[in-house]
């Protein structure tokens, strides 16, 4: 018979499995609706907003996000070196634009999940591939972090610490490493040159993303007049962070907005600042099917067989 503590730790992860189980059902479909209220209850002012926006900013916008894609493969291609794991980054590039619809599955990790399958069945190790997964959600944060910190800093913003991020983003990338040998003690030695090339990767992805969502809020002559640019680079990397460690919301929905809403907020109402942040998932929506169309019709990046 095991011991009474171990049946109430296995009892302890159930309901805090259940529970989350549950929070993620409710909290998206909720979300959803308070955007949809927020919409309909703001509609002639939305309309407007939408009527005056400067479409060249917000091609910009999608062109600049669409860049992104070039981007991710990069950062994969490094992690795996760090791992000890050589491919190259046309391989990485292929796998990444043939998963990108499941991105937008219900749950938002098929992406991740094909992509570690398209890998298993290139020879990658179970242990590379749960390190890859561990390093490609936690590195991004760490800079996320960190150049929100930064960005936030320079701002002058007085409504987030930005020691703390600096201080949270710093510590989870020097200690990231060492975590994972001790969570995953087969993986072998990390390779530094590669990890500090994730890392180098991970802020030229976001400087872009942000610099994609400062275009997209800059092409609404309103919203632009609120903020400044350290202020719009900053707010979207600590928004982006704070949805990615809200485990109950999927894909961040809601609670990146709702952040972002509350850091923009001036003379514009809390609502209708959280739709148009909203908005800015149909850019990146855009860019996405841009870039996996591109591909398809130029490049034809899928039809070819992946190798190492």
């Amino acid at each position: 018979m095991p011991p009474v503590h171990e049946g109430s730790t296995t009892l302890a992860r159930s309901l805090v499995q259940a529970t989350l189980r549950w929070a993620r059902r409710l909290f998206l479909p909720l979300a959803l609706a308070f955007f949809a209220f927020a919409a309909w209850a703001s509609r002639d002012v939305v309309a407007e907003v939408v009527v005056r926006a400067e479409v060249r900013l917000l091609l910009a916008a999608v062109a600049t996000w669409c860049s992104l894609h070039l981007l991710t493969p990069l950062t994969t291609r490094l992690a795996l070196a760090a791992l000890g794991v050589p491919i190259d980054y046309r391989t990485a590039l292929h796998i990444h634009i043939r998963r990108l619809p499941a991105r937008y599955l219900p749950g938002g990790i098929w992406q991740t999940v094909s992509r570690v399958a398209d890998l298993r069945a290139m020879g990658v190790g179970k242990s590379q591939l749960a390190a890859l997964v561990a390093l490609e959600n936690a590195a991004p944060l760490a800079v996320a972090m960190l150049l929100a910190g930064a960005w936030l800093a320079i701002a002058g913003a007085t409504a987030v610490p930005a020691p703390a991020l600096l201080a949270a983003g710093g510590g989870l990338a020097l200690c990231l490493p060492w975590l994972m040998h001790r969570a995953l003690p087969g993986i072998g030695r990390i390779r530094l040159r590669h990890y500090l090339g994730v890392l180098g990767s991970c802020a030229v992805f976001w400087m872009v993303a942000a610099g994609a969502f400062a275009c997209y809020w800059s092409a609404f002559p309103d919203a632009r007049a609120e903020a400044d640019l350290p202020s719009l680079l900053g707010t979207y990397l600590l928004a982006w962070s704070a949805g990615f460690a809200a485990i109950f919301a999927p894909q961040g929905i809601g609670v990146f907005e709702s952040v972002a809403a509350l850091m923009l907020d001036g003379r514009l109402s809390f609502a209708l600042v959280a739709v148009m942040v909203a908005g800015f998932r149909a850019a990146t929506l855009t860019g996405d099917l841009l870039a996996y169309l591109m591909a398809k019709g130029a490049f034809g990046v899928w039809s070819r067989t992946p190798s190492n």
